[in-house]
């Protein structure tokens, strides 16, 4: 008779969703997830294809902020607060690329289309940044299509 009371009751139990004796309660149900905008996916990276410095002391990025893309060099021996890092805006063209030559000068490619006998081509460059007075320099002459291709870097920058 007690173990008639007991499958009563275990199977009363299962049919009003109770837990049995020992068992954890179920689970409650997890939130809905938010969908993410699709605005959201496109915008591009706040920072992207960072490059330390040789000595560790600064770091430079493609950056984007205020509607625009820039070059940033941070000065990581700086705290937050402290932080003014050193822009320079792309403008019309893309960077293609971002290196090192020493820890005071920073190369980097771009990219612009030009149209050419209505044709567009793109057309490359490199130039550098002198971390120690912000000027830009380009690097190679004005003639060609392809002008950013470096065959080598001297580590110390000279």
């Amino acid at each position: 008779m007690i173990s008639g009371l007991r499958t009563i009751a275990c199977a009363l139990a299962i049919a009003a969703g109770a837990p049995l004796a020992g068992q954890a309660p179920a689970p409650s149900p997890a939130p809905p997830v938010q969908r993410i905008p699709a605005e959201a996916l496109a915008a591009l990276p706040f920072i992207r294809t960072p490059v330390l410095s040789p000595d560790g002391h600064h770091l430079a990025a493609r950056m984007t902020s205020r509607g625009k893309n820039w070059i940033a060099i941070y000065d990581l021996r700086l705290n937050f607060e402290e932080q003014r890092p050193l822009l320079i805006e792309e403008g019309d063209y893309d960077i293609t690329w971002l290196r090192w030559a020493g820890n005071e000068r920073l190369l980097f490619g771009l990219r612009v289309i030009r149209t050419i006998a209505e044709v567009e081509i793109p057309v490359t460059r490199a130039g550098s940044i002198d971390l120690r007075n912000g000027q830009t320099t380009p690097l190679i002459g004005g003639n060609g299509i392809m002008g950013d291709d470096i065959v080598f870097v001297d580590p110390a920058g000279a």
